[in-house]
């Protein structure tokens, strides 16, 4: 494949990350910037706190979407798991730092869980399982969310073997950690841990 389809999608991929759903539907139907609301974040946890948990549902599975739609349109471009992962990232990259809102996004777990569930469903489900279970053991929803998605790379490499499809997921994983840097923060201290 030219290597100029492989940029367009990355390009392609950070411009739908940037159109960050929660901000534009939350300014369209209540008319008032989401970052000045709850958390300031613009993902749809604090978008259901001013649409309510459907509008916050349907948001989620639109950023869910974009991350599912990037990694089928590089397989159908074929492009290996690396690079669709490396695509994929550029759309989290786009939600986190949007620059038409001042670089200031949300966090990027939705996107990048579309993409993961798309990439390896079977590991995309073991990990739901273990978020499932860390939500409930932590009762932190967020932190069992991420923990789900620090697991996804192990799970990968533990049922795949080692791989360029592992490395990817890691890579994106890893994205979105970073994006999550103050939760994780702020939830080491609520648990009395030392950071």
């Amino acid at each position: 494949m030219p290597p100029g389809r492989f940029f367009a999608l990355c390009g392609a991929s950070y411009v739908a990350g940037a159109l960050v759903t929660a901000y534009y539907v939350v300014r369209a139907a209540r008319g008032v910037d989401l970052r000045g609301l709850g958390s300031g974040t613009l993902g749809a946890r604090n978008a259901a706190s001013v649409l309510g948990r459907t509008g916050g549902a349907l948001i989620a599975l639109v950023d869910l979407a974009k991350g599912a739609a990037v990694v089928w349109i590089a397989r159908a471009l074929a492009l290996p798991p690396l690079l669709a992962c490396v695509a994929a990232a550029c759309a989290v990259a786009g939600h986190v730092w949007p620059p038409q809102l001042g670089f200031k996004g949300g966090k990027g777990a939705a996107i990048a869980g579309g993409a993961l569930i798309v990439l390896d469903p079977l590991v995309a489900i073991c990990a739901l399982v273990l978020l499932a279970a860390a939500a409930g053991l932590s009762r932190d929803t967020r932190l069992g969310g991420l923990a789900g998605f620090a697991a996804y790379p192990w799970i990968a490499l533990a049922v795949r073997g080692a791989s360029a499809a592992v490395l990817g997921s890691a890579c994106l994983v890893a994205l979105v950690l970073f994006a999550h840097r103050r939760d994780l923060r702020s939830g080491v201290r609520r648990k009395g841990v030392a950071p």
